[in-house]
């Protein structure tokens, strides 16, 4: 990134610019490398799917459907690890890739 002098002084970032509630705001809130932009419109109902998903695995497994619950919670745990990738929230996507593991390691345990 080159350095842009704004206001006379050397700063790798813009000023920032206010809503008019007062709200600071950044337009690169989820920062998507270049050749992704068009992802970002896949976020908001990534996160929707993955919260249905997760939701019908914890009702499945409210009524000790197995293995269908595990299958629905890793099918939430994938969905929600691709909005940590897109979003670069690394904790989340460690989350859920864990969580996967998890949830495959049981399913193998029970049925080899």
């Amino acid at each position: 990134m080159a350095l842009v002098c704004y206001n006379n002084s050397m700063s790798k970032r813009p000023p920032k610019k206010s809503t008019p509630n007062g709200v600071w705001h950044r337009p690169d809130y989820y920062p998507i490398p270049v050749g992704l932009r068009r992802a970002r419109d896949w976020i908001l109902p990534l996160k929707w799917f993955g919260y249905a998903i997760f939701v019908a695995g914890a009702l499945l497994n409210a009524l000790n459907i197995y293995p269908l619950n595990a299958v629905f919670m890793m099918g939430g745990g994938f969905v929600w690890a691709a909005v940590g990738w897109l979003t670069r929230d690394w904790p989340l996507l460690a989350l859920n890739l864990s969580l996967n593991g998890i949830y495959i390691a049981g399913l193998i345990w029970n049925y080899s």
